[in-house]
């Protein structure tokens, strides 16, 4: 290996174990030690693996790195244009987005500009939620572009399923899988990582580095795709007007920023779904087919049905928002409408509350007033969300009492 202080990336190879194929990266590092980052899918796809440049992996690596303050050398290839853009661009990002994080030296053996091979597909993520099959309806439905319509979805592993470290991640990630192919209306392949195990240290730290870890990801079967979209949850006005909260929250209110700056030669990275607010994705699917079959936003729902609860936060915010709209009908197969009723109007109070402060509560009570649904006063909202508040402002004051406490113990 020789002498290095900080993250070294090498010996990138690939590894067939029964019916799939990995692709495998050595990582030194000072501060995580001697590990393997790796990449897997069915052998069905084993062309798609990108073993000529490091792309994927230098990606997902990055932020852990500028995290913790080590430089970063791959003993191999990558994209002269990420690379360029990751050292001039990206790293100022990081560092205005998270504080946290340090200015370090990421260089490379090689840079690239092309690959041997590679193909021509468009491809988006299907996981039947709101923000995917809006995209799917554009693009494969009502697309008139032939070199922006949809063929292949992809369903990835990065920390959208639990922890690395968690054992129930793997087994969550394979049944939601094989829930999704039922329904899934072109080629859908399966792309299982570890990407996030180099994530877990810091708080939150799915929504933290989300479109880092989802990109790393793709990139690592870049030779697969031309276009990608990435089905973005936040209108451009909602980015603008609250993304400064967004900061070291989530990195999806800034894709317009990265999704460029995170794009290859042969690779461009889309956002995509920005140009409409919540509401108007939900309005704009309420008519599909495939969304009153397969719509999937739950934040609880059963592992093995992956059933939608109908209570839970994005259960509630998708059910009023097709409320205001008039389609609950339309979607009883996928919602139990008798439970979203004992919670619907309690829920309205909250948005309600939340209107000012939060983009999703903003859009759904807007809408609502749109289409002359009734919206409770901010007088009943506060006597109907009370209790809550009372007891989020006793954990606000407790949380830093009860940590000094145990500090002193």
């Amino acid at each position: 290996m020789g002498e290095h202080i900080g993250m070294l990336l090498e010996n990138l190879h690939v590894e067939t174990k029964e019916n799939t194929v990995k692709l495998i990266a050595d990582v030194h590092s000072s501060y995580f030690g001697e590990k393997t980052v790796w990449a897997e899918i069915d052998e069905k796809y084993a062309h798609a693996l990108t073993v000529e440049n490091y792309n994927g992996f230098l990606v997902g690596l990055l932020y852990p790195a500028m995290y913790v303050g080590e430089d970063i050398h791959i003993k191999g290839s990558v994209s002269a244009r990420l690379l360029y853009n990751i050292n001039h661009y990206l790293m100022a990002f990081i560092r205005t987005y998270s504080a946290r994080c340090k200015t370090i030296q990421v260089t490379a053996d090689k840079t690239i500009t092309d690959l041997p091979e590679k193909a021509h597909h468009i491809g988006t993520g299907y996981s039947a939620g709101v923000d995917s099959l809006c995209t799917i309806y554009d693009h494969l439905e009502k697309e008139t572009y032939p070199q922006y319509k949809l063929d292949t979805l992809l369903f990835l592993n990065t920390g959208s399923h639990g922890e690395f470290s968690k054992s129930t991640t793997e087994p969550k990630f394979h049944t939601r899988f094989e829930y999704l192919k039922q329904t899934a209306p072109l080629p859908f392949i399966a792309l299982n990582t570890n990407i996030h195990q180099f994530h877990e240290f810091f708080p939150d730290s799915h929504q933290k580095t989300v479109t880092f870890t989802n990109i790393a990801g793709i990139l690592t079967i870049e030779k697969y795709f031309a276009k990608y979209y990435i089905a973005s949850s936040m209108s451009y006005r909602e980015a603008i007007q609250f993304g400064k909260k967004r900061l070291d929250i989530s990195t999806e209110a800034f894709d317009p920023i990265l999704l460029p700056l995170l794009s290859t030669e042969t690779l461009e990275f889309i956002a995509d779904g920005q140009q409409y607010t919540r509401s108007q994705k939900v309005q704009r699917i309420a008519d599909y087919s495939l969304a009153r079959q397969a719509l999937n936003v739950c934040v609880n729902g059963a592992e093995r049905t992956a059933q939608n609860c109908s209570h839970c936060e994005k259960c509630l915010r998708t059910l009023m928002t097709l409320d205001s709209l008039d389609k609950l009908k339309e979607f009883s197969t996928v919602f139990d409408l008798q439970t979203y009723s004992k919670y619907a109007f309690k829920y309205r109070c909250k948005q309600r509350l939340l209107y000012y402060s939060n983009p999703f509560a903003h859009d759904n009570i807007s809408c609502a007033s749109y289409h002359n649904r009734q919206v409770p006063s901010l007088i009943m909202s506060l006597i109907v969300c009370s209790p809550n508040i009372v007891k989020s402002m006793i954990k606000q004051i407790l949380r830093p009492l009860l940590k000094n406490d145990k500090h002193n113990q």
